[in-house]
């Protein structure tokens, strides 16, 4: 829904908006929704996808593949054109160095490493300490094929502005010297994974490319 609303404040589709304002502040250059046709390097550093139905890790790609999972794979090599939904919460190509970038962006209190604001102060606060505006198991989406929500973390005791928290006070806590400054965190629906202390201004990203968070 808020990507849709970027589009028509700026008039412009979301992904041109976020290499503007976010994406090339932070150097952020193998990040996009498509891959284009003629860029043979990225296509063949794109990971491949997998699922695992029953235990069994299997290829989205191939006759073979289920529908869904074929088509999750395909979208981002397609034809050049533009993608149908350019999401606000999902659906980015990306690599672990780009990402680490944009977590280190948060971490920095959204400057990028040159000292440009990316992100507002207050903005970083909401999403990343403070009040937790939704308390933990309160998600707006689940898992295609689970009962465990896409984006959950299970540590998490609440939800930031778009990030799961953890620490600094009641449920499950951390280690000590991280219970003054809450966790941050996300988990993506192909099993990414990150987690960032502002306390020890570290972050951590994983990236497994497998549908299914128990696998």
């Amino acid at each position: 829904m808020l990507g849709r609303v970027l589009e028509v404040v700026s008039g412009r589709p979301l992904g041109q908006l976020l290499a503007e304002r976010v994406l090339r502040p932070l150097g952020m250059n193998d990040t996009a929704f498509l891959l284009s046709p003629d860029d043979a390097d990225r296509r063949a550093r794109l990971a491949e996808l997998f699922h695992a139905p029953g235990g069994s890790l299997r290829s989205c790609k191939g006759a073979a593949a289920a529908a869904w999972c074929a088509s999750a794979q395909a979208a981002y090599v397609g034809d050049g054109s533009s993608v149908a939904l350019q999401s606000g919460g999902c659906g980015l190509l990306s690599t672990a160095s780009d990402y680490l970038s944009f977590l280190s962006m948060l971490l920095s209190g959204g400057k990028a490493a040159g000292g440009a604001r990316v992100v507002g102060r207050a903005a970083v606060l909401a999403m990343t300490h403070g009040d937790r505006l939704a308390p933990a198991g309160d998600h707006a989406f689940r898992n295609l094929d689970s009962e465990r929500p896409a984006g959950s973390v299970p540590e998490s005791e609440g939800w930031g502005l778009g990030f799961a928290l953890s620490g600094g006070g009641g449920g499950r806590r951390p280690p000590p010297q991280l219970e003054t400054h809450p966790v941050f965190g996300w988990a993506g629906l192909h099993t990414l994974r990150f987690v960032a202390s502002h306390g020890e201004r570290l972050a951590a990203v994983a990236m497994s490319q497998c549908h299914g968070f128990d696998q």
